[in-house]
Order: structure tokens, then sequence, then C-alpha cells
């Protein structure tokens, strides 16, 4: 009597063929797990070892790996050893097809979590604070594009008709977009400024007639701390249309001076005041570079010359204490010589 059960027809296959197929996907579901589960452990021990961050990232896909997945492609893999119906097959082939692409997107998912983990790890805190947090609003977005196509593939893959649903996702999306394209064009800013980095918090910067210290770059606006402490608040794109000095990059700081003497000065001492001046800017070491003193005219007021020097350090304090000990020591030598100062 068991034979006759055996070789009843259940579903497009005997009785014998669908046990036969449990146990193969069974057996080969069980291997891969341990399979799964040992090469994890010897990753792992390995990526201990190891400074690089692939062998960390494949440990992470292969714990991200998900065990339905695995006893999916096993019975669909058995069904088709089997040759079973073509009806089983195909319902087989298509459960398949959904749960690997669940699983591209459980991959996906891990590899922009990966991403951001390695990002924020590499700028610590503080000075990048707001990198981190665009970092993590656009690991949330892509998750969000990710899982919208892997739901248009899932309906394409059961046999449904998906392209009516992008139609209809488009025109909401544009009409979304409309709505919200200020908050929209101030998240894009944020991103051009995470991506290009004119900035970044702390930095000293001049907007139009507006200087201050960076506070907070978020996702909509940029925060200035101004000299006199209150804080101004700028869209991001609104900021990004204007130009900004960001003084913190300074190399160097450019000093431009005019002073006049009075005419009576003989044209001897007009001839050394360029050296003399000189004198006094090059006294100041390598903080200094001197660059040029020139008579450039003479008016009816006096003889007016122009200097230009340079201060090596770009700290705005380093370079008002320079240019005020080059001035004391300049009206110190003209005292010193008899040489008089008029208006320029």
């Amino acid at each position: 009597m068991l034979p006759d059960v055996l070789d009843r027809s259940w579903y497009g296959g005997t009785v014998r063929t669908w046990l036969i197929a449990v146990a193969i996907a069974a057996g080969v579901s069980a291997l891969l797990l341990l399979a799964r589960r040992f090469v994890a452990a010897r990753l792992a021990k390995s990526a201990e070892r190891t400074q690089t961050p692939l062998d960390d990232l494949v440990v992470e896909l292969v714990r991200r790996t998900r065990g339905y997945v695995i006893v999916a492609l096993s019975v669909a893999a058995s069904a088709h050893l089997l040759r079973m119906s073509p009806a089983v097959e195909r319902w087989v082939d298509r459960a398949a097809k959904v749960v690997l692409l669940l699983q591209v997107g459980i991959w996906g998912s891990a590899l922009i979590a990966f991403w951001v983990r390695r990002y924020v790890d590499q700028r610590g805190g503080g000075q990048e604070a707001a990198s981190r947090a665009t970092a993590y609003a656009l690991s949330f977005f892509g998750r969000i594009l990710l899982w919208a196509f892997v739901v248009v593939m899932v309906l394409e893959a059961m046999g449904y008709e998906a392209r009516a649903l992008v139609t209809g996702l488009g025109i909401g999306g544009v009409a979304v977009a409309l709505a919200a394209q200020n908050v929209l064009g101030d998240l894009f800013a944020a991103l051009a400024i995470y991506l290009d980095k004119p900035f970044v918090v702390g930095d000293a910067i001049t907007v139009d007639s507006y200087q201050g210290k960076v506070e907070h770059i978020g996702l909509k606006t940029t925060r200035i701390r101004s000299q006199s402490g209150e804080q101004i608040v700028f869209s991001n794109s609104e900021l990004l249309k204007r130009v900004v000095r960001n003084y913190r990059r300074l190399y160097e700081r450019r000093g431009f001076f005019v002073f006049a003497v009075a005419l009576e000065t003989p044209a001897e001492q007009l001839a050394r005041i360029p050296t003399t001046v000189r004198e006094c800017v090059e006294r100041h070491g390598t903080l200094v570079r001197f660059g040029r003193s020139h008579l450039s005219a003479i008016t009816d007021t006096g003889a007016r010359f122009e200097t230009e020097y340079f201060v090596l350090d770009p700290a705005y304090d380093r370079f008002l204490d320079t240019q005020q000990a080059i001035y004391l020591d300049l009206l110190t030598r003209f005292r010193a010589d008899g040489i008089r100062m008029t208006a320029v």
C-alpha cells in the first residue's frame, strides 16, 4: 500500500518526488547554513588580525545572509533537479527570485551602513559633526531609493505590471518635489557643502557683511557665531549663492599701508626711506616677508610712499600684532632721523 501512496500524483509531481525534493532541500540547506556559520567565524577571526576594511565588509555581508534565502534557493535547485511540473517550477522560481531580491536589499543596506560607520569613525568628533549628520541623512535616503527599487523588482518577479506603479510614483514625486522645492534645495545644498567642503565647522568665514565662525552645518541651515556674539542663520541654498571668504584656509596675510612725509625732507633721506621700511619689516625674522616699498607720488601735502609685506602666520591677531610692531618701529626711526610725517 505504501508504494501506491508514494506514486500518487500531487501538484504536478508524485509523493515520492516531493519527499525526495524535501530531503534534498533540507540537506542542502543544512550544509549551507553550517558553511555560512563556519565561514563567518573564520573570516571574523581573520578580520581581527588585519586593518583593511574589505574583510570586515565581507564578514558583515556573510552575517547578513538570511537563512530563508538559503532555504529558498535550495528548494528551487531541488525542484529543477527532479524536473517537477512546469507550474511548480514557475512558482518556486518566483519565490526564489523574491527572496533573492530581498537579500540584495539587505546586502545593499549593509553596504550603506558599513560606509557610514567607517566615515563616522574616520571623522571622529568635534569638527566634522555636520559631515557625519549629513552622512547619516544620505544613508537614509539611499536606503529609501534602494528598497523602492527592490519593491519594483519584486512586483515584476511576481508577475505584476509595475510600470503603472512606477509612473504613479514618478508623478507623485514630481508633485512632492514642487511642493517642497525650498526644502529640497537646502538639502541638495547641504549635500554640495558635504562633498565640496567650502568650509567646515570651526572655520572663520565672511558672507557679505557678516563674519564669524561656523558653528553648525545642518540639512537645511548653516549657523555662524558672529564676533559680537549673536548667531546668524543662513539657509544652505542661499549661502551657496553668495561669495564666502574662508579665512581659516589662509596661508599668509597681505599687509599694505601708505604714508607721506613732508616735502622739505632732503632727497637723500627720501631715498633711504624704503630701506628703513624694509629694515623695520625684516626685523621680525621668518614671520614676515617683505614685498616692496616705493615713493609712489608727490602731492601738495607731501611725498607719498606705498609699502607691501606678508605675514606668514594666517592668525588675525598675529597679523595685527606684527602690523602694530612695524608701525611703532617706523615711527621711532622717523623721529630719530628727524623725518616729519604729513597727511596722505
